[in-house]
C-alpha cells in the first residue's frame, strides 16, 4: 500500500505581500542592496495571484483573476481563455 498525503482544502495563500526583487551591490553587512541598478515588487492577493506588478519603481500594472484563478486582465490588456482553460488570445493579438 502506498503512502499518501491527505487531500487538504484549498487555503489562502500564506505569503509576504509584497514580494521583491532587487539588482545591485550588496551593503557591507551583505543583507540589504540600498541602490537597486532594477527592482521588481509583486503584490499578492490572498489566493497568491500577483495582483499588481511595480518594476524600477515606475507605476504599478494590475492584474485581474477570475475564479478560476485565470489572469484576464494585464494592465491595460484583457485576456481570453478556452473551455478548457488554454490561453487563447489577448487585445494586442
Amino acid at each position: 500500500m502506498c503512502c499518501r498525503p491527505p487531500l487538504v482544502a484549498r487555503l489562502p495563500y500564506r505569503c509576504a505581500s509584497p514580494v521583491a526583487f532587487a539588482r545591485g551591490t550588496l551593503n557591507a553587512g551583505h543583507d540589504t542592496i540600498s541602490s537597486p541598478s532594477h527592482s521588481i515588487t509583486w503584490s499578492l492577493d490572498p489566493v497568491g495571484n500577483f495582483s499588481s506588478t511595480t518594476t524600477d519603481g515606475g507605476s504599478a500594472v494590475n492584474n485581474i483573476f477570475n475564479k478560476q484563478n485565470e489572469e484576464t486582465a494585464a494592465g491595460f490588456s484583457t485576456l481570453a481563455f478556452d473551455a478548457n482553460g488554454n490561453f487563447t488570445t489577448d487585445d494586442h493579438r
